[in-house]
């Protein structure tokens, strides 16, 4: 009776979908209990004015949606692994700014650094899953996925618990969150190839003659769209 073979890239696989799936859950439970209750922190312990609520909160948008389409090509260069833990770095760096500043400039700072840090880390994240084997990677997906969703009810949750003592420690348990997330993509050990003289033009018509992915694409922007107004 023969025994079957274990393809030892399916192995590197299931780690993958391990380790994203463990880093999506730590960066999302920091984000949600952190940005929950953001406004509030900003409105009644550091007395912003709506106005000025709304430009930090705008420009980390902003920047984060900004360079989507440049970084997408970085990741390319420099691999997920690398702009996973910058884009992690850059975020723990934001939030703990934003538990412990005070001033205008310097939140301006942190919106900065945590719009770019998004900006960075969503392509790395993605681009492992993509890389996996075609049995993994709709699973993959799909747990990242749901760990997302998970995350949104229990973060802010977390953030409340938290907030009896005061917003910086909120904003820093979510620095550290993200701080222990870029330190879980140096586990990653199966890193897809990418053709980088492939261009972003045959990539699009590569896309486009997908016909399955434009119906999912279809189907899931719209719900995508409205978790990005308070997950991203």
């Amino acid at each position: 009776m023969s025994v079957p073979h274990e393809d030892p890239s399916d192995h590197g696989d299931r780690r993958t979908v391990a380790v994203v799936v463990a880093i999506q859950a730590a960066i999302s439970l920091g984000y949600f209990a952190a940005m929950a209750h953001v406004v509030m922190h900003l409105r009644v312990d550091l007395g912003l004015a709506a106005g000025l609520i709304g430009l930090v909160l705008a420009l980390r948008n902003l920047v984060q949606h900004t360079l989507s389409l440049p970084v997408g090509a970085l990741v390319d260069v420099l691999g997920p692994v690398r702009i996973g833990i910058m884009a992690c770095l850059l975020r723990a760096a934001g939030f703990a700014l934003l538990g412990t500043v005070s001033s205008l400039p310097w939140l301006v700072v942190a919106a900065v650094l945590l719009g770019t840090g998004g900006a960075l880390f969503h392509p790395a994240a993605q681009s492992l899953l993509a890389g996996l084997a075609e049995r993994r990677r709709a699973r993959g997906y799909a747990a990242y996925a749901m760990t997302l969703q998970v995350a949104a009810v229990l973060g802010p949750i977390l953030g409340l618990a938290l907030l009896n003592v005061g917003y910086w420690l909120v904003a820093l348990t979510a620095a550290a969150l993200w701080a222990g997330a870029a330190s879980l993509f140096s586990l990653v050990r199966h890193v897809p190839r990418v053709r980088v003289g492939s261009g972003v033009a045959s990539g699009v018509r590569t896309v486009l003659r997908d016909r399955i992915f434009i119906w999912f694409a279809a189907v899931s922007t719209p719900a995508v769209l409205l978790t990005a107004r308070a997950a991203d």
